[in-house]
């Protein structure tokens, strides 16, 4: 090719046409994400003591029930309120559906058969038939129209819904030991028990999957993702971002945690024994604790800006409630990288050249 070009009066120049490597330092700047944002918590007083259970908002209102009910418009001023004339214990209450609706652990002689009440204010009360018989239930929620209350006694009604708190269908979880808590998010109910779950579209038909060594107490949803905590085990933690792929993670202390919330971006769970009761969240995965007042913390919900929690000690303040979160600050690290660049070969020319 070269001989035709010079045949036809053109010559070509070039240099080397090898690239050479050349090693280069650069220095990046990463900022890695906040951490949990961390809060101040108060203790404050019930408005009587008694053991209180379980705690829920909606309506611009706290409701906390136990053997009676009070409520707070602001998680720290608590007015008792009379609930329905059973002698009974309500073990857990939830918002939906423009209402309260509580559930009851049973009384003395479990023998009433209103074994719920619903209330549009949380201070006037309806009793409610529950299903057609007198054992206890444990946990509560409302999602998709229906409320779900669930129990963890064996048996085969370990299961109720209802579409407006009034009139109730039993159902089968299919657990071996039934479930304290149950929760609604994704389309999907999550009732936890001992070493099991159970999950249902509609909170009729379930499907149970086995836990390894997980004493399942309190299930919540937020932020696309499910969270459960644990009494005990290997590892405290469960999520899940469907209901169906479940991933163990650690909590912030070996604590007897029992409830678990989520609100303002962040989730948080309490204790009911440990010297520090109460762990926060991000996402789920990575838990700080921190100090707060000492109680035997039972429940904790979200509403109206701040996280309020409740306790069955009545020798110490009942309820605790969050300040403002302190964000954790973002950190930023300088990370060096050795990358290969390549020098180009330089470019060939093709110029004239008479040959006579």
């Amino acid at each position: 090719m070269g001989r035709d070009l010079v045949a036809r009066g053109w010559a070509m120049r070039c240099g080397a046409v090898a690239a050479t490597a050349v090693l280069a330092t650069t220095a990046m700047s990463m900022t890695v994400a906040a951490g949990s944002p961390r809060f101040s918590w108060t203790a404050e007083n019930s408005s009587e003591l008694l053991g209180w259970r379980s705690v829920a908002y909606g309506n611009g209102t706290f409701v906390a029930v136990a053997d009676g009910v009070m409520t707070s418009p602001d998680g720290i001023t608590w007015t008792s309120r009379t609930p329905t004339a059973e002698d009974a214990t309500w073990a857990a209450v939830t918002y939906g559906n423009g209402q309260f609706v509580a559930v009851s652990a049973g009384s003395p002689t479990q023998t009433i058969d209103h074994l719920v009440m619903t209330s549009p204010d949380g201070i006037t009360w309806t009793a409610q038939t529950a299903v057609a018989d007198h054992n206890p239930w444990d946990g509560i929620t409302y999602g998709n129209g229906t409320y779900v209350a669930v129990r963890s006694n064996a048996g085969t009604s370990t299961a109720m819904t209802s579409p407006d708190g009034i009139t109730w269908t039993a159902h089968d979880l299919t657990m071996d030991n039934g479930a304290l808590s149950v929760t609604y998010g994704n389309g999907m109910f999550v009732a936890l028990g001992q070493n099991e779950l159970a999950t249902s579209p509609d909170g009729i038909t379930w499907t149970v999957t086995n836990l390894v060594d997980f004493n399942g107490r309190s299930m919540t949803y937020g932020d696309g993702r499910f969270v459960g905590v644990s009494y005990s085990g290997l590892h405290q933690v469960i999520t899940s971002p469907d209901g169906v792929t479940w991933t163990p993670d650690d909590a912030a202390e070996p604590n007897f945690w029992r409830s678990v919330t989520f609100g303002g971006g962040v989730f948080v769970a309490v204790a009911d024994s440990g010297a520090q009761q109460v762990m926060t969240s991000a996402d789920g995965l990575i838990w700080a604790s921190e100090s707060s007042a000492a109680n035997y913390w039972t429940a904790i919900t979200f509403g109206n800006g701040r996280f309020a929690a409740v306790g069955l000690d009545a020798g110490t303040p009942q309820v605790m409630i969050s300040g403002p979160p302190a964000p954790v600050p973002p950190t930023t690290s300088t990370t060096t990288v050795t990358t290969p660049s390549v020098t180009p070969a330089p470019q060939v020319t093709v110029e004239p050249a008479f040959t006579g």
